[in-house]
């Protein structure tokens, strides 16, 4: 069994996290996947930005589910870039085909991923990954065909029937 190179927020230690520009490093760095985090924005749409405050990685302040998606748009997230959309991200992951673990950082955005994921004919593409394994139960339940895991915290005393439970691959 080989590694294999995923990009952790796209190239986060190298350009912006979580930009287009960020990811499209990390691709042209030969990664064969990309792990992004998703927030939903007061309009309802699915933003990638990891905390769900703006100060760390933009020039905005408060809360992403505060701000709509154009008041997000318009914040710097670091050299020029800005926060984007989750479809531009799965258009992007499926130009090049690499693969994409989505991180639902919202526990109430699964239906929301898959329905996006189902738009864009990403599902060979995809897996949907949470800390919150109701989350990854919803959707594989609702999307048999969408790959999901389990992110565990800590050190839980059975952590392979945690991920079981969740029905996760």
């Amino acid at each position: 069994m080989g590694f294999k190179l995923i990009g952790h927020r796209g190239a986060k230690d190298e350009w912006p996290e979580n930009t287009l520009l960020g990811m499209q490093k990390a691709i042209d760095a030969g990664v064969l996947g990309l792990e992004i985090d998703l927030h939903r924005s007061l309009d309802g749409k699915l933003m990638v930005i990891h905390d769900p405050t703006l100060e760390r990685t933009t020039n905005g302040t408060g809360e992403v589910k505060s701000q709509t998606s154009e008041q997000l748009r318009s914040l710097d997230a670091g050299q020029g870039e800005k926060v984007p959309f989750f479809q531009e991200v799965l258009q992007l992951v499926i130009k090049y085909q690499v693969h994409l673990f989505v991180e639902a950082k919202d526990f109430t955005i699964g239906e929301q991923i898959i329905d996006m994921i189902k738009q864009e004919n990403a599902l060979d593409f995809c897996t949907v990954i949470s800390f919150d394994h109701y989350l990854v139960d919803e959707v594989k339940n609702k999307c048999q065909d969408l790959s999901t895991g389990c992110l565990i915290h800590g050190r839980p005393l059975d952590p392979a029937s945690m991920v079981q439970k969740a029905g996760a691959d």
